[in-house]
């Protein structure tokens, strides 16, 4: 046999041996779409170490909904001592815990970080990041304490930190239904104010 035809036949005998029939490993094709989805998912996630230890209270805020609840939105920050002050005083406090869990699906919105929340009021459905949610409810310092209604409607905002005696009061106040009294929201703040002032 010439030099070129023991080529030509080693050539064949490696060309047949790299063709067998085997399956092919799907696992091997999708690890990097699984590792991409394992980022994405760790993107969206971030902010879940801003309320840990108070998991029981504060739900994922990929979806905020009411489920027949009122719904309180706590806006904050990394590194804003009196975001931080507020979650202390909530894990530190029983009775406002009690309130929360019966009365609100609460969610704490850390403007750190960029993440889509799928929002469900009463079957209106809608998607925003959290600037965009930030910007819809006019935040500007942080703490900032959004209290809406089981559709989804505001009924009182307040920036800025409450202890908890007045932080409770303020739960009462929507959880109990007493801001539908006020003939509009004027009067509701003077009614809040009262209560505010008398404790």
């Amino acid at each position: 046999m010439s030099k070129l035809a023991i080529s030509f036949f080693f050539g064949v005998v490696i060309l047949l041996a790299g063709c067998k029939d085997e399956k092919i490993d799907k696992n091997a094709f999708s690890m990097q779409s699984n590792i991409s989805k394992e980022e994405l998912n760790k993107a969206q996630n971030l902010d879940k170490a801003s309320y840990a230890g108070l998991e029981h209270i504060f739900l994922d805020t990929s979806k905020i909904s009411s489920d027949g609840k009122y719904i309180m939105l706590i806006f904050g920050k990394n590194n804003c001592q009196w975001c931080d002050r507020l979650k202390d005083d909530i894990k530190e406090d029983k009775s406002t815990q009690e309130i929360l869990l019966k009365n609100f699906n609460s969610y704490y919105i850390n403007l750190s970080y960029s993440k889509q929340h799928h929002l469900d009021f009463d079957g209106k459905t809608s998607t925003m990041d959290s600037a965009n949610l930030s910007a819809q409810y006019n935040i500007r310092p942080t703490p900032t304490i959004v209290f809406l209604d089981k559709n989804g409607m505001p009924i009182v905002i307040y920036p800025g930190y409450l202890p908890q005696d007045k932080f409770r009061i303020f739960l009462n106040f929507v959880a109990s239904g007493e801001y539908k009294t006020a003939k509009n929201q004027m009067q509701m703040h003077q009614m809040l104010q009262e209560k505010l002032q008398g404790e």
